[in-house]
């Protein structure tokens, strides 16, 4: 039995090969003796191309809009003053007064009693400087993505 399965396996390779040598078909010999293989006189098909009204526009990338990142406690980024330390009530405040001023690129909140102070204070900034570690101060910085 194992004879006659390989003298079939044997036979359709040479009759596939004989097949594809004469031009009935474009796939090889073995493509035809797994799947079907179309004939000459099937017709051709292609996909037609795309009409100009089903093409859909290349979007413009998304414009990155600048946002406040997130609050970083206990850290002071000092010089490049903008203000002289606007009265608010809390660094969420002084975040927002920074995201909605364009030439602010970072902002430090002073607690208040830090610097003997009844209130805390918001300090924008031009630049965005160095962070320096000072327990008694929360900044932000602009980030653009």
């Amino acid at each position: 039995m194992a004879d006659t399965g390989l003298k079939a396996a044997v036979s359709a390779i040479i009759v596939g090969g004989a097949i594809a040598l004469i031009g009935a078909t474009t796939q090889p010999f073995w493509w035809c003796n797994v799947f079907t293989c179309p004939s000459k006189d099937d017709p051709i098909t292609t996909t037609p191309a795309p009409s100009p009204s089903t093409v859909s526009p290349t979007q413009p990338a998304a414009i990155s809009k600048p946002h406040m990142g997130d609050l970083l406690m206990g850290t002071n980024l000092g010089g490049a003053d903008l203000n002289d330390g606007e009265i608010v009530a809390d660094a969420q405040a002084c975040r927002a007064l920074c995201a909605t001023d364009e030439s602010c690129k970072a902002m430090t909140y002073v607690m208040p009693d830090a610097q003997h102070r009844e209130n805390g204070h918001c300090w924008l900034k031009g630049g965005k400087p160095n962070p320096s570690p000072n327990d008694y101060m929360i900044s932000a910085i602009k980030v653009t993505t």
